[in-house]
């Protein structure tokens, strides 16, 4: 959905622009390769720490369920500080992490809407410089101005649901790394029947 939302705007906002100002679309063009690249970054870095903080969350998980499961164990050999501290020690690895994905996830939407006003500048000057030589009248500037900004507010804005795009990515990997593996067990096989 976001996908299309996108590439609509972009495949409609572009022609539109060109019409009316072929020099400003030119221009604003030339700037959105920016604002593709910093949500790049910003999806990558993202995923990359959600990865760590999901195998740092299943170890947690995994702890404190065979402390619940083998708790007859547990209490025999009064490991529950251990497992306590091994539990602790997993969990705010995962805190420092989220702590993390917070940062970079402000820093890059950040980046984003400064270089989003940094077009939006470069645009309505370059467009006031346009009209003040004659080259151009407001109109056109206008017209060729908001049909490739609104496109590139799109691509801005997308970036908000990065984090669930990231997590879906993940999850389709744990998915396909499970169906890809081969089991110890052959089910076809007549062996140790």
């Amino acid at each position: 959905g976001m996908l299309a939302q996108v590439a609509g705007c972009i495949l409609c906002g572009i022609p539109i622009s060109f019409v009316y100002n072929w020099r400003l679309a030119f221009i604003l063009l030339a700037t959105a390769p920016l604002i593709v690249i910093g949500s790049m970054i910003t999806l990558t870095a993202t995923s990359k720490i959600l990865t760590k903080s999901q195998v740092l969350g299943a170890n947690a998980e995994t702890a404190a369920t065979e402390a619940i499961v083998n708790y007859k164990v547990v209490s025999s050999y009064n490991l529950k500080s251990v497992l306590q501290q091994l539990y602790s020690e997993n969990l705010e690895l995962v805190r420092s992490l989220s702590w993390k994905q917070s940062v970079v996830q402000g820093v890059g939407t950040g980046m984003i809407y400064f270089l989003l006003f940094g077009i939006y500048a470069l645009a309505f000057w370059y467009g006031g410089q346009l009209v003040s030589t004659g080259q151009s009248d407001m109109t056109s500037v206008t017209a060729g101005i908001f049909p490739v900004l609104i496109a590139l507010m799109f691509i801005g804005t997308a970036q908000a649901s990065f984090p669930d795009v990231a997590k879906g990515k993940i999850a389709a990997e744990r998915v396909f790394e499970i169906l890809d593996r081969v089991p110890l067990i052959d089910n076809s096989s007549d062996e140790g029947v």
